[in-house]
């Protein structure tokens, strides 16, 4: 069924994957999915992806302020050792899990810098530009369905992305502040699987909050969205994304209060709508259906 969406959506679809280094030294990744929408290398994944990093870039930054102080410290020969204890005292010491290096790619050339990042919680949109992008690097770009032009449940779609596996444990080359992952990384095996636009859902904002400039809208699919497809496209039999996959929810059944732990699990993405004002609102190119 989805076997022509899946040989377009395999194009513009990559992994994104985040690699850290802790205090202690140990080296680690997550594996998510981006869209890569246009030919000036803008992506779109889900926006807590994003968000991790920029949370993991804040501690990096936070203990290499640390690094540098305390070797201002101990390099400080104007000092005697009971006020170095005393400086190295007040100054702290870091978490062993805290991370000290990390970075991000999609797996591209190395040329290839992801630099600029969006994140809108709300939603759970992720939106990046990535520097040194070459539009050869993509053979097919993305087209996104028109939500004005029969957008209704019961459409068999299909998800995409990275699950039921690891980009291994990395190593971290200090000289050249770089993460290289293990070869076996690439290519990353993509992982489809399908089910039914069964609703659109509204996502609600708390009255004390500013209310959105658009609708702010969540595609729901029958199938849950597994770990790793965070950010994949959800797409029809053409390969045309319906919505970017960025959530799971989890529905009691209400069967026998015996059983615990009945829930039946779907899927939710960022509805086109949504992802259209944000994309218009930073400029960024994309290409809509004619149907």
């Amino acid at each position: 069924m989805f076997r022509t969406g899946y040989a377009i959506a395999r194009n513009f679809t990559l992994p994104l994957i985040l690699s850290k280094k802790n205090v202690d030294g140990k080296c680690s990744t997550g594996i998510g999915t981006c869209v890569v929408l246009n030919d000036e290398g803008w992506i779109v994944t889900a926006g807590h992806m994003l968000s991790q990093y920029t949370e993991m870039m804040k501690s990096a930054i936070k203990v290499r302020d640390h690094e540098v102080q305390r070797t201002a410290i101990d390099n400080d020969k104007s000092i005697d050792h009971k006020e170095r204890r005393n400086r190295l005292v007040k100054l702290g010491k870091l978490k062993p899990n805290e991370t000290a290096r990390c970075s991000i790619t999609t797996g591209l050339p190395a040329s290839a810098k992801i630099s600029r990042m969006i994140s809108i919680p709300v939603v759970d949109l992720g939106l990046a530009k990535i520097d040194g992008f070459d539009p050869k690097w993509i053979s097919q770009y993305p087209v996104f369905k028109d939500p004005e032009k029969a957008f209704e449940p019961g459409v068999s779609l299909c998800k995409l992305g990275f699950p039921f596996q690891s980009a291994g444990v990395p190593t971290y080359d200090s000289n050249k502040d770089t993460f290289l992952l293990p070869p076996e990384t690439f290519p990353a095996p993509l992982f489809p699987i399908e089910g039914i636009f069964t609703r659109t859902a509204a996502i609600s904002v708390p009255p004390d909050q500013q209310q959105p400039p658009c609708p702010y809208l969540w595609v729901e699919t029958s199938t849950p969205g597994l770990r790793g497809q965070s950010g994949g496209p959800t797409f029809d039999q053409k390969g045309t994304i319906w919505a970017i996959q960025c959530q799971t929810s989890h529905y009691p059944l209400g069967f026998d209060s015996t059983i615990p732990a009945q829930y039946f699990h779907v899927g939710l993405g960022v509805h086109p709508s949504t992802m259209f004002y944000f994309f218009n609102k930073y400029s960024i190119k994309y290409t809509v259906s004619d149907y």
